[in-house]
């Protein structure tokens, strides 16, 4: 009997040499986003907390089952989907590269990282961004929930801790008024509290707020219209000072002690006026829970203290049964604390810091500066490159024109407010500058 096995082998190297040999010279690779497959990119924009899938082009078209492998410049800005290949997700602002390799050969794609404007509800993380899906990020940490929006800047405002203080006393000693009288600015009570020789043992609730390092932010005690302006959040309210406008869920900030607010639902009236807008504070609350925090005021009628103290032994409260302002002994009434804080993080220039700076100034300038749409940077010698930074230190997504020693930086997108442009020059010196946004 004759046997064709050397025959089959040689048949199938052959067929092997066609679908491999080839295989393994790729002649063309470029990207393209999943949902356009045919259409070759080289970058493009994404949200914090968006997410995109990129696929591979590859010749010949043999080339195509050669395995793939991404990897991304800065995981920090953008981090790569465990599971799904050429899946990644914005994580904070910036400009970042996804890379692919196929067969030797790379392909890249630059996307730039914005952060959407915040919104009442939002999720705020460690690293200063904030996201409105969820608490839970693989590579973040959520440390509060945004509770209020600047209506100028939406880009800035307040957020409540994941964790509270239960049956703190304001203070367990007997004490002269320090200052902290401000109703709004909670950050005021703090400086005057500050002001007393050993603040942190004589004032409980606002050492237990200020002990947070969370996200780098200063956290602190709420005024008591700041606690309404959380109460109004609850709710699903918009606390405005004044000016509330008819037919919004706008409402005005109020002092009175026996203030009732209407319930969202008239059926509920009967106990909407103990515990008002049942369902929406129920769905704020349902924020911390689901993601392993504290519930917020979890039976409704927790009353929590403010830094506003009116008199030696007395400071307010606000009791989150109908928002009603109290005032109660600071040195023997316990009441349950949450701290809040501000954002975006405010440090000046010291966030940058890190970023080795050298050079004479004289020989750098920026021109057109406030701008509102291009600034105008010049230097002695030839630009190599230009960044631009926020003060919080993350590097920002910008247009920029480099003709010899000036170079031109398109701000005309950026949030008003101040940023840090550097220049690496010809002769590896970096140089910096303050760029005003109007």
């Amino acid at each position: 009997m004759k046997v064709f096995y050397p025959l089959i082998t040689t048949a199938l190297l052959v067929a092997g040499g066609l679908q491999y040999g080839m295989a393994q010279n790729v002649t063309s690779l470029q990207l393209a986003v999943s949902t356009k497959p045919t259409v070759a990119v080289t970058e493009g924009k994404l949200a914090v907390g968006g997410t995109r899938t990129l696929v591979t082009i590859v010749e010949p078209a043999e080339a195509e089952s050669l395995p793939v492998t991404w990897s991304v410049s800065d995981p920090a800005i953008v981090a790569l989907d465990a599971k799904t290949a050429g899946k990644f997700r914005g994580m904070a602002p910036g400009t970042a590269v996804v890379t692919a390799e196929v067969g030797g050969v790379e392909a890249s794609y630059t996307v730039a990282v914005s952060q959407k404007d915040a919104k009442v509800g939002d999720f705020y993380f460690s690293n200063n961004t904030w996201e409105s899906a969820g608490g839970i990020v693989t590579g973040k940490t959520c440390i509060g929930i945004v509770f209020y929006v600047d209506p100028t800047n939406k880009q800035s405002g307040k957020i409540v801790s994941l964790d509270e203080a239960k049956e703190m006393k304001w203070s367990p000693e007997t004490l002269e008024q320090p200052g902290a009288v401000s109703e709004f600015d909670g950050m005021a009570n703090l400086a005057a509290i500050k002001g007393v020789a050993g603040w942190q043992e004589k004032f409980d609730a606002e050492a237990w707020c200020t002990s947070k390092t969370d996200g780098g932010l200063q956290w602190y005690l709420p005024a008591i219209a700041e606690l309404r302006q959380l109460f109004a959040a609850t709710c699903g309210l918009t606390w405005v000072e004044s000016g509330a406008s008819e037919g919004t869920k706008e409402i005005n900030d109020w002092t009175e002690l026996n203030v009732t607010m209407t319930p969202s639902d008239p059926a509920d009236d009967s106990e909407g006026k103990i515990n008002p807008y049942p369902s929406q504070r129920a769905a704020f609350n349902k924020k911390f829970t689901n993601i392993g925090a504290t519930a917020f005021n979890a039976d409704g009628t927790t009353r929590y203290w403010s830094s506003t103290q009116y008199a030696t032994d007395f400071a307010m409260m606000l009791s989150f049964e109908g928002g009603f302002p109290m005032i109660y002994p600071k040195q023997y009434f316990f009441d349950n604390v949450r701290a809040i804080a501000k954002f975006p993080l405010d440090l000046g220039t010291s966030a940058i810091e890190s970023i080795a700076v050298g050079g004479n100034s004289s020989e750098f300038s920026v021109l057109y500066n406030p701008s509102t749409g291009i600034a105008d940077i010049r230097a002695a010698i030839g630009i190599t490159s230009v960044q631009v930074y926020s003060l919080a230190g993350s590097i920002t997504a910008v247009k920029t024109n480099i003709d010899g020693a000036s170079a031109k930086v398109d701000v005309s997108g950026f949030i008003p407010g101040t940023y840090i442009v550097i220049a690496t020059l010809s002769d590896g010196s970096r140089h910096s500058a303050k760029i005003m946004k109007r």
